[in-house]
């Protein structure tokens, strides 16, 4: 086990309310798409900041401050690669929405709704092995948790610790997001809020269709999975239901009916 001191993030999809119709098929398509989101997310991201975990729509990543480096430099590094996950999260988003557009279920015509928040925070965290597994423990982690309950009331945006905002502030204009107070059970949190860069990257080639055949197989396989793997992903904002063989079949019949 090791103290070390390190900045956390945590990045949220959200966007998906609840599923009405072809609840099944839903479910395993919001699960592929937020999936290939966050994939698109991490693979932005560079050392640094590294994944610990995924967690349903939610993935964990850190950056340990090394003992030669400027913590403020590492701040600024992980904020600048937070700003940049949005823009790539956004093309992904866009070219998802066209590779599912024949879809009908409601998962497939809610891609366009979905949105990204980022929390980070740094503290001191405790790694240790848990049956050959990083675990990252600690207060700061904790708190980092907290912060996906807030009161911000926007659909995307990046809460960060002061600490954080401070050491960016240097270099970006006097009117940068703004302070936010949210209070938990450890007592009042000075935070501060900022709205996501508006930096947009070249479009993505135009879907294809081999891209769409790639996404429905994965469908597919996340399918066999579910109906084999006695793990299930806690998705935050997924709504809990048990996934049946017989569903699919029958809501897929039921879609082809009526197209």
């Amino acid at each position: 086990m090791a103290l070390l001191p390190t900045v956390m993030v945590l990045v949220d999809i959200s966007g998906y309310t609840r599923f009405i119709t072809y609840r099944t098929i839903s479910l395993i398509h919001a699960e592929q798409i937020i999936t290939e989101l966050l994939e698109s997310v991490l693979d932005q991201a560079e050392f640094p900041l590294q994944l610990n975990k995924l967690e349903g729509d939610a993935a964990f990543l850190f950056a340990v401050v090394p003992p030669e480096a400027e913590r403020t430099a590492v701040l600024r590094d992980v904020l600048a690669q937070v700003e940049a996950f949005f823009a790539v999260f956004a093309r992904r988003r866009e070219q998802l929405g066209h590779d599912v557009e024949r879809c009908r279920c409601d998962a497939c015509q809610g891609v366009l709704d979905l949105r990204l928040k980022a929390f980070i925070h740094p503290g001191e965290v405790l790694f240790k092995q848990v049956h050959g597994l990083e675990e990252l423990a600690g207060e700061d982690v904790i708190l980092l948790h907290r912060l996906l309950k807030n009161r911000v009331g926007l659909d995307e945006y990046i809460l960060m610790s002061k600490e954080v905002a401070t050491a960016a502030l240097c270099d970006r204009r006097a009117d940068w997001g703004r302070p936010h107070h949210e209070s938990y059970d450890v007592g009042t949190v000075t935070l501060h809020l900022a709205p996501p860069p508006g930096t947009m990257l070249p479009p993505l080639p135009p879907s294809t269709f081999l891209s769409r055949l790639r996404l429905r197989l994965r469908f597919m396989t996340r399918l066999l999975r579910k109906l084999w793997s006695r793990r299930r992903p806690n998705y935050r904002h997924l709504p809990a239901a048990e996934v049946s063989f017989g569903s699919f079949v029958a809501e897929a019949k039921e879609m082809h009916r009526h197209p």
